[in-house]
């Protein structure tokens, strides 16, 4: 049992009392050997965390056994601080791709800062999630800068690239969606100002790369749906903490009874307010075309026919704690939304709110991770009616597994119409089978769509449901992308839905 903690060597009293309340080992506990080496590096991390780099911390004791068998422990540290250090220059190492403003733009401490071991864990954290490096490290080393009553240490941030750009060729299909072609081109280091000085350049690689921004084109040619496009995004422009993205693309899909054509693009402005916060805004413009309208369609949908010019102006915040862009095992990730949008005008409002959280539930000796996730949205259309394309629509990837795209929905004579409120969420528990790389889904789902905005009474008396299970991995090969596979089977379903037991993305999890 410990009957005393004492210390020698700390000079401020306010480190001893943040040392004292973070010890294992207080007066009255029982000794152990691993409490012991934890509390030595709980007294250097206090120190590290205070600017004291250089800190050392010996353990001394000493204990007697008044009674045979019992050992009573009088613990004392003695603590070598050391002198008070701030940063210098941040400077990276091995990356010979990446711009050196890429990386010290994440870095959460800045040159001139106090030494600070969390904030150094945090920057490295930020580096990894970038995606762009297979090994971070940062080491602080004594700087040549001199400066009356203050030492410096500079960083060097070691780093080992990996790649960042694929091309992927593949084929799908789903028994409603038909069967497409899938060639994607994505980078996620692109630098769209790194303009090649020689076809050599172009060819290797060396060209456009390194900026941080990402591109992604994609060419999806199909029997029943088609999509054409590319997005590109600049997470830091003028080296801000502003993102800006712009993207274009052309659709086809093939309903029933119409076929939406859309063109068009959309440019966003988002700004990150650290550590989680991002507020945007947006704008997106398409033309859309309903055309091979039934004469029995729905009247909504006959009534939409010919060409409409849409326009949305949007806003919204999002809060981001994942501690992973893949395979993500806590955190929580919260988004609400406005947009105000119209045919050649802004008469109606969409609102959403939507959020993910995820939960480790068990730690594996291999750190291997069994995950809970929940996730929920609820979507609400106000103001005037919209086209049928603009309203909402449940199931399918990133909705109500079990269930067709547009297969839950309000209808007409058996035919999706979409509605003015939506409501969907559900729960899964994740299991490894390969550290890292892959784990298996079970999940329970649920979601309903009302005509009416606000009309939550008839959603919760038609709530569906489904059950299944799912693949989530992430491709070594093709750059960390990530692909998801799910069976589901509805539980409850009503007259008219449509059903699809698997589908599968790449490039997203869902929902």
């Amino acid at each position: 049992m410990v009957q005393s903690v004492s210390f020698q060597g700390i000079t401020k009293n306010i480190f001893e009392q943040h040392i004292r309340d973070r010890l294992k080992m207080k007066k009255g506990s029982l000794f152990t050997r691993r409490d012991l080496a934890a509390d030595v590096q709980t007294i250097r991390t206090v120190y590290l965390e205070k600017g004291y780099a250089d800190v050392q911390v010996r353990f001394d004791q000493a204990h007697m056994a008044p009674e045979p068998g019992q050992k009573i422990y009088d613990l004392n540290y003695m603590v070598n601080e050391g002198p008070l250090y701030h940063i210098d220059l941040i400077r990276p190492r091995g990356n010979d791709k990446t711009k050196p403003a890429v990386i010290t733009r994440e870095m959460a401490i800045s040159p001139g800062d106090r030494y600070d071991i969390r904030k150094i864990k945090q920057s490295i954290q930020r580096l990894r999630k970038l995606g762009y490096f297979s090994k971070v490290e940062v080491r602080a080393v004594g700087s040549r800068r001199v400066e009356p009553g203050k030492k410096y240490k500079e960083l060097y941030v070691h780093v080992e690239e990996k790649g960042t750009s694929r091309l992927m060729l593949g084929v799908g299909g789903s028994s409603t969606g038909g069967v497409f072609g899938d060639l994607r081109f994505r980078d996620t280091n692109f630098d769209l100002s790194d303009t090649p000085r020689s076809w050599s350049d172009f060819v290797s690689g060396s060209a456009f790369a390194g900026g941080g921004q990402t591109l992604a084109v994609f060419l999806q040619p199909g029997t029943e749906t088609s999509r054409f496009g590319f997005r590109w995004c600049e997470p830091w422009l003028n080296q801000r903490p502003v993102e800006l993205g712009l993207s274009a693309a052309y659709s086809s899909r093939e309903w029933d009874e119409y076929t939406v054509d859309k063109l068009g693009g959309s440019v966003t402005l988002g700004k990150r307010y650290p550590p989680t916060l991002t507020g945007f805004v947006g704008l997106r413009i398409h033309e859309v075309d309903v055309t091979d309208v039934d004469s029995d369609a729905p009247p909504d949908v006959r009534d939409d026919k010919g060409t409409h010019e849409m326009l949305g102006v949007s806003v919204g915040v999002t809060r981001n704690t994942l501690d992973k862009l893949t395979l993500p095992t806590s955190g929580k990730k919260y988004t609400l939304s406005a947009e105000l949008v119209g045919d050649a005008g802004l008469d109606a409002l969409k609102l959403i709110a939507e959020g993910r959280k995820y939960k480790t539930v068990h730690e594996a000796p291999d750190k291997s991770k069994h995950v809970v996730s929940l996730w929920g949205r609820t979507s609400v259309i106000a103001g005037s009616d919209l086209p049928v394309f603009e309203r909402f629509y449940a199931g399918g990837l990133g909705s109500v597994r079990g269930f067709a795209a547009h297969g839950i929905s309000p209808t007409y004579n058996g035919d999706p119409i979409g509605g003015e409120f939506k409501i969907e969420g559900g729960v899964e528990y994740l299991f490894p089978f390969i550290k890292d790389t892959a784990r298996g889904v079970v999940f329970l789902d649920a979601g309903s769509v009302a005509d009416d905005s606000f009309d939550i009474g008839d959603a919760l008396s038609d709530m569906r449901a489904s059950t299944g299970v799912g693949l989530e991995l992430v491709l070594p090969a093709a750059g960390g992308v990530p692909l998801a596979m799910y069976l589901g089977v509805p539980l409850k379903k009503e007259s008219g839905d449509e059903t699809e037991a698997f589908t599968f993305s790449l490039g997203i999890f869902l929902p």
